[in-house]
């Protein structure tokens, strides 16, 4: 592809990718530490306790969200909060490293995952100009994703991911992801202290083998048939026993039906191949139905998605391929 065809296909691309910050919810608020007491005095006949006897604790506080009053968890006084928005100018570091930039002046705010109790939030920075193009003009942009938490549930922690700019699915890019990881103790977050490297070499190496690695799902015939299969191995959904409790019957055939939705939408637009396949898992990941999962889980499923990548065209390098070996007994027993 020439220079101008590449970039004909980005001016056509551009506008997948714009994403309204209006719509993304607020990482950035005040988190604090709260002295912690306890009450030690018996309790009442009631069982309640008036606080009366209450003793600070001088080796533990509170993380507390100080506009919900509420708090996350109790730790140590060697734990050290690192606010999302500290984790958010960590990323520009991880950005600026990842991309081999001088600033952070192509990163833009695309996704923002946060439960309700907003203890954990994960923030994907997308790369404004930088595009893969698939097939010679199937938009993918990378993107790094930096996770972080207030109740202790994960340590920051930052991944390269690709996202598909028609429909905004993402996958992460597995066992490929970013040297930087730390417990929170005081002292390890500064950022002049921070160095980030990609494991597998530089981003230009990753960007190449994602390439290659889709362009050859392209080239390989999936029959529909096999989809669910796929689908249901690559994120271990389990197999109901015939005698399961009703709900789980339920649960295991509203996410059939939802991947056989899926399947249609994908294979009709991009014929029986593995890069429809792809593309139905990770929209399944990256929308995945609440019956399944809850929101939270779909890091692990978007990196499920990048893990499914290499193997299946590993997998595929054999001359001996064939789906029931890849499959299992248990998961080809799904083939209609």
């Amino acid at each position: 592809m020439s220079q101008d065809r590449d970039a004909n296909a980005m001016s056509e691309t551009k506008e997948y990718f714009n994403v309204s910050t209006k719509n993304l919810e607020r990482y950035d608020f005040a988190v604090e530490f709260r002295d912690v007491y306890v009450d030690f005095s018996p309790s009442t006949n009631d069982g309640k306790r008036t606080l009366e006897h209450a003793k600070l604790q001088n080796r533990h506080v509170a993380v507390v969200d100080v506009e919900r009053n509420y708090a996350f968890a109790i730790v140590s006084q060697d734990y050290e909060i690192v606010s999302n928005a500290r984790a958010v100018k960590l990323a520009e570091e991880c950005f600026k490293a990842v991309f081999q930039l001088t600033d952070g002046s192509q990163m833009r705010l695309f996704n923002v995952t946060m439960p309700s109790t907003r203890s954990q939030c994960r923030i994907d920075f997308l790369h404004a100009s930088s595009r893969s193009f698939i097939t010679g003009s199937d938009p993918w942009a990378p993107f790094i994703r930096v996770s972080n938490s207030y109740n202790r549930s994960r340590a920051l922690k930052f991944d390269l991911g690709f996202c598909r700019g028609i429909c905004s699915n993402g996958l992460i890019f597995g066992e490929e992801s970013i040297e930087f990881k730390f417990s929170h103790s005081k002292g390890v977050s500064d950022t002049a202290a921070v160095k980030f490297k990609l494991k597998g070499g530089a981003f230009a190496m990753h960007e190449a083998r994602f390439v290659e690695q889709v362009n050859n799902l392209s080239r390989f015939h999936v029959p529909r048939k096999m989809m669910w299969p796929l689908l249901a191995k690559t994120f271990g959904l389990t197999v109901p026993k015939p005698d399961a409790k009703p709900k789980a019957l339920e649960n295991w055939e509203l996410q059939r039906t939802h991947a056989a939705i899926l399947t249609e939408r994908y294979f009709d637009e991009l014929e029986d191949t593995g890069y429809a396949a792809l593309n139905v898992l990770t929209d399944y990941a990256s929308r995945p139905p609440a019956v399944a999962f809850e929101q939270s889980r779909m890091h692990s499923l978007q990196t499920n998605c990048g893990v499914w990548m290499k193997s299946f065209t590993d997998a595929l390098k054999s001359e001996k391929f064939n789906f029931k070996e890849y499959l299992g007994e248990s998961y080809y027993a799904l083939v209609p």
